[in-house]
């Protein structure tokens, strides 16, 4: 578990942040929820900015903003293909996503997916 978060703070930080000044801060914009109160996000927004927290000497400060427009899945990942409106977003894993967008593995749900009820 902490290998992979390992891997997505460095991948986070590589794709988010290289190249930009050390001086500004850095917005990293996520897809907006449906309503308000959505808090299905909550758990991967902070986890982001978390990992944007401990970044903050290699590669300098940012924040995690939420993105203004409400969008589908669809959309989401042309924003995403096109990098006008969102920077990351989260997705179940999927082949056809992983060879369009560069992914970044971390188990969010810690495996709670896996069990099932009856």
């Amino acid at each position: 578990m902490l290998r992979w978060i390992s891997l997505w703070l460095g991948c986070l930080s590589a794709l988010c942040l290289a190249g930009h000044s050390m001086a500004a801060e850095q917005l990293v914009r996520y897809p907006a929820g449906a309503l308000a109160s959505d808090f299905r996000y909550a758990y991967p927004v902070r986890v982001l900015q978390l990992a944007l927290d401990k970044t903050r000497k290699e590669y300098g400060p940012a924040r995690a903003v939420q993105g203004v427009q409400t969008m589908n899945t669809a959309r989401a990942i042309a924003e995403l293909e096109q990098g006008a409106q969102l920077d990351i977003a989260t997705f179940p894993a999927q082949r056809e996503l992983e060879s369009r967008l560069e992914p970044i593995p971390i188990c969010i749900r810690k495996g709670s997916s896996e069990f099932g009820c009856s």
